[in-house]
């Protein structure tokens, strides 16, 4: 909750530097001691009865802090039911926070009070280059690279909404030849745009056994959400590497299947493939709008010696 209140990005991701939150925790702790003894001393200097009614100032405060004791208690009871810390649940009781540390500043000795608006300017400062300091790298596509291992196959199937108007074109791929129960395996695909595509189409893998059931699959937008394909220059190659994790029941010896397509994210709909030099249905699964790509045989992980 404390690291997501201050900052964590990416849906929860991207994380500040330890230092950060560090320095963060300790200006919390002063901020949180300070209002303490603030409350302390000032509800010393009054008799019971003038709570209410000679000093209204004070019981105005404590109606803005009794709000932020009905979120606390909200929030304990959210995670006994839902345990889920997120310091946003917090945010709607911000005014609440910043007065307290405004008053916690006020305990300070005049000397070191004048040097306290360096904090709103080191948090102004802060906000200001997490964009390109922790977003921006996190979100820069990856280099796009051509296939050069000569043990890569070369494929030339095409795809899109319309099959006299394909758009994206699968030029290579590399399968491994055995997998093992328990293991991931590494799988690599080259794609390309070949007309300017008219969705963010999303793409999926599948690894399935010889009467079309599915063993692993992947789902994802290409590179990593990071490529949208309405963006890809076209006739620029890009490599998709996909690792898939094989379960541990798979029978040894067993020959599965790999199959690939396209598909809109938003309505399920899959891209129909043309133009491919591998035709006919591999199992009885297999459909135009998914591309057969090779098979592999499961093997016996290697037993370690000793």
């Amino acid at each position: 909750m404390f690291r997501s209140f201050w900052g964590v990005f990416g849906g929860l991701t991207l994380p500040y530097p330890e230092a950060v939150y560090t320095a963060l925790g300790i200006l919390t702790l002063i901020a949180t001691v300070g209002f303490l003894l603030w409350v302390w001393q000032r509800a010393r200097r009054l008799e019971p009865e003038q709570y209410l009614f000679h000093n209204v100032r004070f019981m105005q405060g404590m109606l803005a802090f009794t709000w932020l004791g009905i979120l606390l208690a909200a929030w304990m009871r959210f995670m006994l039911v839902a345990p889920a810390a997120q310091g946003r649940y917090l945010f709607p009781a911000l005014p609440a926070l910043a007065l307290a540390f405004g008053l916690a500043i006020c305990l300070w000795p005049t000397g070191i009070r004048h040097v306290a608006a360096a904090i709103p300017t080191g948090l102004f400062l802060l906000c200001a280059v997490t964009p390109t300091w922790i977003i921006e790298p996190a979100f820069v596509p990856p280099a796009s690279l051509r296939y050069a291992d000569a043990d890569w196959e070369v494929r030339r199937d095409r795809t899109g909404p319309a099959d006299e108007h394909p758009s994206m074109l699968l030029s290579a791929i590399d399968l491994p030849s055995t997998v093992t129960p328990g293991q991931p395996v590494r799988v690599h695909l080259q794609l390309a745009a070949v007309a300017r595509p008219q969705s963010d189409w999303a793409l999926f893998l599948h690894l399935r056994d010889r009467d079309g059931n599915i063993v692993a699959q992947f789902d994802s937008f290409p590179g990593g959400g990071l490529w949208p394909t309405t963006q890809w220059p076209i006739g620029e190659e890009r490599q998709e590497r996909i690792t898939v994790s094989v379960p541990a029941h798979v029978e040894p010896d067993a020959e599965l299947v790999w199959v690939f397509g396209l598909y809109h994210p938003g309505h399920w709909t899959r891209t129909h493939w043309v133009d491919t030099e591998h035709v006919g249905p591999i199992n009885r699964d297999a459909t135009p709008n998914e591309l057969f790509l090779g098979t592999s045989r499961v093997v016996q992980p290697v037993a370690a010696e000793g």
